[in-house]
């Protein structure tokens, strides 16, 4: 009598623990975010994965609040028994920075607050900081603009007001500043009063969901002829489809990504306009080079929370979508920003 052979025992997949704003004010940011991770989770797993073990992600929606990104850390250690996290906002990372610390998981960010990543040895960011955004922002602006009097409007939360404030330390003149809160999408009263002040530029900070766009829209309406800074977050679709034509001119502080000729970033580009039929925003980008980076460590470190950490560590000119990436000795990956203009639409280098 003939014997089925015993089926193969699938080996346990990698698990790691995703906390996104999947819903709320930030969702634009976690939709993409996820996304990314995706793109990258699928092309990992149909290469063969981590040494023959797939790759999990388990997912959770902190939904932009830091008790819900809490909650899902409990969740994912302690429940799903994770030993890496991913996450986004710098108000639901610093929220969790504590037990990542008691719990000694590795944590890797989207994440501006500066101070993040010197919460724990554990605790890595795949972002700028927010401090060196405004700040070079600044230095990029005095140097190639030659401005020595500017206004600056910007969202009135953690994230908006240490960009403003980076941005005031560096600038070497005028300054005045107005805010406005999340919800807001009436801004003629600020502008109207930054107007006053006659600056030569005006710096708006904001998240990349309509209030963005519509500010930068009722800027042009009230009549401002001066020149219009912002940050990374104009390059959003919803920011672009909200301001309109009031987009051009702006110009910006950005990251540049070489789609043509970057091997990663064009696959990266090309598999992701395939799959969703749009293009790739900046949290697509992000997502996906930290998804990478951390499963690279994991191949090489092991799952294992030391393994990861210490791998993660000696990261030298890994190739992500964003050119040769390198981990500094607080776990920040380390960028260079450019400015960028938008013309006809279209963002391009400033030059």
């Amino acid at each position: 009598m003939s014997r089925k052979p015993a089926p193969v025992a699938e080996k346990e997949p990698v698990k790691i623990g995703v906390i996104l704003p999947l819903t709320g004010e930030a969702a634009t940011y976690g939709i993409s975010d996820r996304e990314g991770m995706l793109l990258a989770i699928e092309k990992i797993n149909a290469e063969g994965g981590i040494n023959g073990r797939k790759v999990r992600l388990i997912v959770e929606d902190s939904e932009g609040d830091p008790k819900g990104g809490i909650s899902a850390f409990r969740k994912l250690v302690e429940i799903e028994g994770v030993k890496v996290i991913m996450t986004e906002l710098s108000s639901v990372s610093m929220a969790i920075a504590p037990l990542v610390k008691e719990k000694q998981i590795v944590m890797f960010s989207i994440a501006g607050h500066p101070e993040l990543t010197r919460q724990s040895e554990f605790i890595f960011r795949n972002y700028p900081t927010n401090t060196s955004i405004g700040g070079v922002t600044a230095e990029l602006v005095m140097e190639r603009l030659n401005l020595k009097k500017a206004g600056i409007m910007y969202i009135n939360d953690e994230w908006g007001a240490s960009l403003a404030n980076a941005f005031r330390e560096k600038f070497k003149g005028s300054i005045k500043m107005e805010s406005f809160g999340s919800n807001d999408k009436d801004f003629r009263t600020q502008i109207t009063k930054l107007k006053a002040f006659e600056p030569e530029a005006i710096l708006v900070l904001g998240h990349s969901n309509v209030n963005l766009g519509i500010a930068l829209r009722q800027i042009k309406e009230l009549g401002y002829n001066g020149i219009i800074l912002s940050t990374l977050e104009v390059s959003y679709p919803e920011v672009l489809e909200t301001a309109g034509e009031a987009i051009n001119g702006v110009i910006y502080s950005d990251l540049n990504i070489d789609y043509e000729n970057n091997p990663v970033a064009k696959e990266m580009k090309e598999i992701y306009v395939a799959k969703y039929d749009k293009e790739p925003d900046l949290s697509v980008a992000f997502a996906y080079d930290m998804t990478n980076l951390l499963i690279n460590a994991i191949k090489k470190g092991g799952y294992e929370v030391g393994g990861i950490k210490d791998e993660l560590l000696k990261t030298k000119d890994f190739e992500g979508v964003f050119g040769k990436l390198n981990i500094n000795e607080i776990g920040d990956v380390e960028f260079t920003l450019v400015l960028k203009i938008f013309r006809n639409g279209k963002s391009e280098l400033y030059r």
